[in-house]
């Protein structure tokens, strides 16, 4: 997470008091803390790629019956757990995808072994995002337990599907369907114990250059569309450092991440080719934009195409969505009652200010923000430098400091929400 700022808290009068209802939980959390290691184990066990998230989903499921919440799959997959009875709806987001492991001969351990050593619990997903799934869990968990919050807010839990693949789309079609309600949204997504505010958006872009085949033995005869694409990316490269930034997400940012052709044969000149464009966009550009200032740069126009890569793939439950894979870049202003009420959550469990600043990396907020404008913040466990490495790892104290916040934040953000509200 970068861009970070303290968060100021003191000083303030209509702050509620929430030092009772933070100590319990940090102590039941803490005596929680060998469940919630061997949760996460278990979690990390299960492989959980993109599209293929069932057996997680089953395991989800049937934490959420053990501890008492309320649980369903819907259309998409998504397993969803509520607790609560208030009229605040407050939905927490955590995605049971991940990617994955790549070459495991790079790794130093087994990624699916869940490896805890020296107070870190290792493998694939532990920070992206089957840490926060854990601790979540077991916060909800924990409020229902104690009677915190209960009263005054409907707490969703949603376990995601997809995301890793095409960030929003899952917990969009469950919002928009019903399934779960929102007045404010908390991403697990990595943040180190501080709070992120938001990211840029991103789009990917497909380019396509076409020439004329002929005998590789003459390659005069023909054109060849890998050469064309070649001109274009060292245009592209060049465009890459005239992009704009924005003085608290960043700067935008262009990369090519993928380059394949077409040819009958190995000594044919290939006369088709494709390459994929990786673009963050700040505030104030937009996708079609993006595009047409990634097209202008070809070389050749009329030999080249650009255009955005749409995403098809069909959930585990068979569920297909065809979704241009275009998502905004969002930013929640830090004087909302949301980034001041989860502020005043984390402080009440870890006795410190949390700081406030901003992914590098794209989450479901690109749609609970970013679309459909409800409040969201970010709050998780682990370091975001760990995410898709082969070093993967969340602390296991911050898994249980964030179970406790994750408890409490609920009463806390409708009690700043609602100053008249009572503790719970």
């Amino acid at each position: 997470m970068t861009g970070s700022e303290d968060v100021e808290m003191t000083g303030k009068p209509e702050t509620p008091d929430l030092a009772g209802p933070a100590r319990a939980c940090v102590e039941r959390a803490r005596a929680l803390e060998p469940y919630l290691v061997g949760l996460l184990r278990e979690l990390i066990a299960i492989p959980s790629l993109s599209g293929a998230e069932d057996r997680l989903a089953a395991r989800v499921q049937a934490e959420c019956e053990r501890l008492g919440l309320r649980s369903g799959l819907d259309s998409c997959g998504n397993v969803i757990a509520e607790t609560g009875r208030g009229p605040l709806a407050v939905l927490f987001d955590a995605h049971m995808d991940t990617v994955g492991p790549g070459d495991t001969a790079n790794w130093d351990f087994d990624p699916y072994a869940g490896k805890v050593e020296g107070g870190v619990v290792f493998g694939r997903g532990a920070s992206d995002n089957k840490g926060a799934l854990a601790a979540m869990l077991c916060g909800l968990a924990i409020a229902r337990e104690l009677e915190i919050g209960q009263s005054h807010c409907h707490t969703y839990l949603i376990g995601v599907v997809e995301e890793e693949v095409c960030e929003g789309w899952a917990v969009g079609e469950a919002l928009r369907r019903g399934d779960v309600r929102a007045d404010c949204v908390v991403l697990g997504e990595c943040t180190n114990l501080n709070l992120a505010l938001g990211h840029r958006g991103r789009c990917e872009i497909e380019l396509h250059t076409s020439g004329r085949s002929c005998h590789g033995s003459s390659p005069w005869r023909g054109e060849n569309a890998v050469y064309e694409m070649a001109g274009w990316i060292g245009a592209l490269e060049k465009l890459a450092g005239r992009l704009p930034r924005s003085p608290s997400l960043g700067p935008a940012s262009l990369a090519v991440t993928a380059v394949s052709a077409a040819a009958g044969s190995p000594n044919v000149v290939p006369d088709q080719c494709w390459a994929l464009v990786d673009r963050r966009v700040v505030p104030g550009e937009s996708t079609a934009e993006a595009v047409r200032a990634v097209l202008a740069a070809a070389p050749h126009p009329t030999r080249a195409r650009a255009g955005l890569v749409t995403y098809d793939l069909p959930s585990y439950t068979g569920l297909r969505k065809i979704v241009p894979k275009e998502f905004p870049a969002w930013e929640l202003d830090r004087e909302h009652t949301l980034a001041k009420g989860a502020a005043l959550a984390v402080q009440s469990i870890t006795g410190r200010r949390p700081a406030f600043g901003h992914w590098e990396f794209a989450t479901d907020g690109v749609m609970t923000a970013g679309r459909l404008g409800i409040p969201t913040v970010g709050f998780g466990p682990a370091d975001e430098r760990w995410a898709h490495t082969v070093h993967d790892q969340v602390p296991v104290e911050q898994l249980v400091l964030a179970a406790a916040a994750y408890a409490l934040m609920p009463e806390a953000l409708a009690t700043m929400m609602s100053p008249q509200a009572a503790l719970g």
